[in-house]
């Protein structure tokens, strides 16, 4: 149960995705939550600048969607702590015990250490679910023997490097 016996409406805030089919997922999971009560209006902001001022300014609540564009980040502090910190502009969530977890490991190098602070972070994170994570999208190229460009090691899509083949 959902712990709202009449259910709720909430206003869900969403941010301009160059994620494929971002749409008919935003609106499976409205299906899903509105089978535990939870009905939910979107405000679908085409603007992402607008969407960053609001959410900066704490109007983007009490829920939002938007993508994190870190495709090259492969370290658990370029996420969580941009993510869920206190004071991040990107969280409206506050855990002093989560913040001082990620505090502790942004400020190790000791490999071991930082796998076992951040593992108590993920559990945090598991248990009071202040965001959801949905996916991780892999980055899909074409191949034309017309233009000279090759994709990066590290997944950033820098097409504006593409020029056509001499």
């Amino acid at each position: 149960e959902a712990g709202h016996p009449d259910g709720i409406d909430v206003k869900w805030v969403r941010g301009p995705s160059s994620m494929p089919n971002q749409d008919q997922v935003d609106q499976a999971m409205q299906r899903d939550l509105a089978a535990v009560g939870i009905r939910c209006e979107f405000e679908t902001l085409s603007d992402g600048n607008v969407f960053t001022t609001r959410h900066n300014e704490g109007k983007a609540g009490p829920m939002h969607s938007y993508n994190w564009g870190s495709y090259s980040v492969f370290d658990a502090d370029g996420i969580y702590w941009d993510q869920l910190h206190t004071g991040s502009i990107f969280t409206y969530y506050s855990n002093p015990e989560l913040d001082a977890l990620l505090d502790e490991g942004r400020s190790s190098l000791d490999q071991d250490h930082r796998k076992e602070v951040y593992s108590k972070a993920q559990r945090i994170v598991r248990d009071e679910a202040p965001v959801i994570f949905m996916w991780g999208f892999h980055s899909v190229w074409g191949v034309s023997n017309k233009i000279d460009w090759k994709p990066r090691p590290d997944e950033i899509d820098m097409y504006f490097t593409a020029k056509p083949k001499a």
